[in-house]
């Protein structure tokens, strides 16, 4: 298993992902400023992603991505990117029905801020979390 930042050859599979998990593309460029930095996971083949964004000292986790669920390489990546973000606040939005993540983000160290009400499309409110490193 490798970790990496993304080059620009990781696009079509980042846009990929995206459109097979959320129906729609987040991503239409990489790595395009000094603020937004994305890694890549892969083994043999793409795994999936994170997307950051970070100014001074503050970041937010924008997107992470994974095809192959259930085998740790969700965790795997976050910790990756926790690492990299030390000293920064660090925020992240979440599906209030994501329990699952939820519980991970709890696991290392976020706690819940407020509640951003109808913040999804579908009308689905997100919890606002925050970690300070």
């Amino acid at each position: 298993m490798k970790i990496r930042k993304s080059i620009s050859s990781d696009l079509d599979n980042i846009k990929k992902i995206e459109l097979d998990n959320y129906g729609y593309i987040l991503t239409e460029e990489l790595n395009n400023d000094d603020f937004h930095t994305y890694f890549v996971i892969e083994e043999e083949s793409f795994i999936g992603y994170i997307s950051i964004w970070h100014d001074l000292d503050k970041a937010q986790i924008e997107s992470i991505i994974i095809n192959d669920k259930n085998k740790g390489y969700g965790q795997t990546l976050f910790r990756y990117a926790l690492d990299y973000l030390n000293g920064y606040i660090i925020t992240l939005e979440v599906r209030k029905s994501n329990v699952v993540a939820i519980h991970i983000y709890e696991k290392y160290g976020f706690k819940t801020v407020t509640v951003r009400k109808n913040y999804y499309s579908n009308n689905e409110d997100a919890y606002l979390m925050l970690k300070e490193c």
